[in-house]
């Protein structure tokens, strides 16, 4: 959910860190509140899908952009990291493993439509509180495991409730070497809601959405969405969270494997001891 860009330094590791405010961002007023309409793009969606065209889309899109086999430079994100800055705790933690991505590449031509949105979309269940907090802080760690460099690689992320754009991020990591962990973090000031608008989101479950678009140069390479409901007591639990995102991605083979594999480190640990 998640402008300096600075270049990736050798061998494999980049560390971005930027700061914003929500003026900069250009934030619409909100107010009236939106009436509830059908989440549709608003223009024809062209041939050829480019940053402009996506940053000129006014609400959620229908379907997805690209197909999963346009990521072709084989990115992955390995771990995310949702931070308040107002606290310096951490709210927020995923994380997933190269061998997660492996297994999921060789299932990409068996996935059926609705495995394949299932994959690509997300829903986060925050506490109320969280549409007051002042600062976020993120961290994204993320692997370019095929052979290709890749140059200017680009996120434009846009957030909507219903069909009003109520934030808009473009970052930039331009160049990363094939074959490394890189890893981004960001800093910036949440968008200032008036109390009719916090009270309609909490009401809404689910009715913010976004869009993330990432591009290599001109090319759309992968197109994510999540969802978002902000009714919670408290935010979900990383490792139930986890493991439904594992079983829906991969099946409860792969789960049953790492189970495995954490038996038997801790046997070779306790046979060593």
């Amino acid at each position: 959910m998640i402008m300096l860009a600075l270049p990736l330094p050798p061998p494999s590791l980049s560390q971005l860190k930027m700061s914003c405010t929500a003026a900069q961002l250009g934030l619409p007023t909100p107010t009236p509140l939106p009436r509830l309409t059908k989440m549709t793009a608003p223009n024809p969606t062209p041939a050829r899908i480019t940053p402009d065209y996506v940053m000129s889309l006014t609400g959620p899109t229908d379907g997805f952009l690209c197909p999963l086999v346009a990521n072709r430079y084989h990115i992955e994100f390995y771990r995310f990291t949702i931070r308040d800055m107002d606290t310096n705790k951490v709210v927020f933690d995923v994380e997933r493993s190269a061998e997660d991505y492996a297994e999921f590449e060789r299932r990409i031509p068996y996935l059926t439509k609705e495995q394949e949105t299932s994959c690509r979309s997300i829903h986060y269940r925050f506490p109320s509180s969280f549409l007051s907090k002042g600062a976020i802080g993120a961290k994204l760690v993320f692997g370019v495991n095929g052979d290709q460099p890749v140059p200017n690689f680009r996120m434009i992320e846009r957030h909507y409730f219903r069909n009003v754009l109520i934030k808009s991020f473009d970052f930039k990591f331009n160049f990363c070497i094939p074959h490394s962990t890189n890893t981004w973090e960001a800093i910036y000031d949440m968008p200032k809601l008036n109390q009719e608008w916090r009270d309609a989101i909490i009401k809404s479950p689910f009715e913010t959405v976004s869009d993330s678009f990432y591009f290599v140069g001109d090319e759309l390479i992968m197109h994510n969405k999540a969802f978002y409901a902000y009714d919670g007591g408290g935010f979900v639990g990383e490792k139930g969270e986890r493991r439904k995102s594992i079983i829906k991605k991969y099946g409860n083979e792969s789960i049953n494997k790492r189970k495995r594999r954490r038996r038997k480190k801790s046997k070779i640990k306790k046979e060593h001891t």
